[in-house]
């Protein structure tokens, strides 16, 4: 019984470290592509000029 208790702690800490490293990586990619967007909207205003 002790086991099965420690067995679920391991798999709440390791499902909560995916889910926060997988959120990490969501927010640095929805960054980028926030950076590109406004990269391009700079590139396009100064095109215009």
């Amino acid at each position: 019984m002790k086991n099965f208790g420690l067995l679920i702690l391991a798999f709440v800490l390791i499902t909560s470290v995916i889910g926060i490293i997988t959120w990490m990586i969501e927010n640095l990619i929805i960054e980028k592509i926030n950076l590109f967007k406004k990269l391009n909207i700079l590139f396009y205003s100064i095109g215009y000029l």
